[in-house]
């Protein structure tokens, strides 16, 4: 049975992740922080916007190989939920496929890390290039503080905030990451040189660790120190003292030059194939909100 959440739902929807959905109570806890609504289906969360005056648009599931499968049932049950009440499509997002959903599409998929392994062997897994930034970032005092609290989690968000702006990247709600952070589920990591803020990496961890919104500087010191890789893997380790069982970088292309994903493979993890199925909502209203968002009359982002 799907059930509707309490939550407040005047906010901005989010945007450019994905999140392990099957966490009840930090979905939960998310929505009630940033204003978001989310349901549950056959034992599955599914995050949702809900617009003030057209009602529930698009949906998003995601699941990965550490939930059982999505079913013929689950899928018909959501697509029911969408007809009677949303406006829009579901997009599941899965490493399986599925004979009863049409047409998957895939342009990538994601990066696991299997905490489970020692640290020697998490380090070994690195490639050669990945190990040679983090030495240079050591040897040149580079430093990594975790947390900070309100203050740090300021200073970050305008380098984050302002790099989002330049390259056209929608951002986490500044409020919604100190949230996340009060309560114990989320974590900054931030790079230091000499007393400067070179940028750094908001980390969800639960029984997993991803990272949920990064930015650093584009000055002469990131240029030359790559701190992004030793952020990343102090965050590693991290998560793994912590006794999560894995890292998931939360997206990779299947293009070998593509920088980001270039970057993510670097710290050897297995590359997970990710699947997109839509399942469409009711065809007219589908159609009425298309209208809508392309005349621009109706405020969607």
């Amino acid at each position: 049975m799907i059930e509707d959440s309490k939550v407040i739902l005047n906010q901005s929807f989010f945007r450019g992740s994905w999140l392990h959905l099957q966490d009840q109570e930090f979905l939960r806890e998310y929505c009630r922080i940033s204003g978001q609504i989310f349901f549950n289906v056959a034992a599955f969360n599914v995050l949702t916007r809900r617009h003030p005056i057209v009602g529930y648009v698009n949906a998003y599931l995601y699941s990965p190989e550490i939930i059982r499968s999505f079913t013929e049932d689950d899928a018909n049950e959501l697509r029911f939920w969408m007809r009677s009440k949303g406006i829009g499509q579901t997009f599941v997002y899965s490493s399986h496929k599925y004979p009863f959903l049409k047409n998957p599409e895939s342009n990538g998929g994601t990066l696991f890390i299997d905490l489970t392994q020692s640290e020697e062997t998490l380090w070994s897994n690195l490639e050669q290039r990945c190990r040679t930034a983090i030495r240079k970032a050591k040897r040149n005092n580079l430093t990594v503080y975790i947390g900070g609290g309100a203050e740090y989690l300021r200073q970050w968000y305008a380098i984050y905030s302002n790099l989002a702006e330049n390259r056209g990247f929608s951002v986490q709600p500044e409020k919604v990451l100190m949230g996340l952070m009060n309560k114990g589920w989320g974590n900054l990591f931030t790079a230091w040189c000499g007393g400067q803020l070179l940028g750094g990496v908001f980390f969800l961890f639960r029984e997993y660790c991803i990272p949920l919104a990064a930015g650093f500087g584009i000055g002469p010191e990131c240029r030359r120190y790559s701190p992004g890789n030793l952020v990343f893997w102090e965050a590693i380790k991290y998560a793994k003292e912590q006794g999560l069982y894995f890292f998931d970088f939360m997206g990779a292309n299947d293009d070998p030059n593509h920088g980001p994903t270039k970057f993510k493979r670097s710290f050897g993890g297995e590359f997970i194939r990710i699947y997109k199925y839509s399942i469409n909502g009711h065809p007219i209203k589908k159609w009425l909100y298309n209208v809508a968002v392309k005349s621009k009359k109706i405020f969607v982002h």
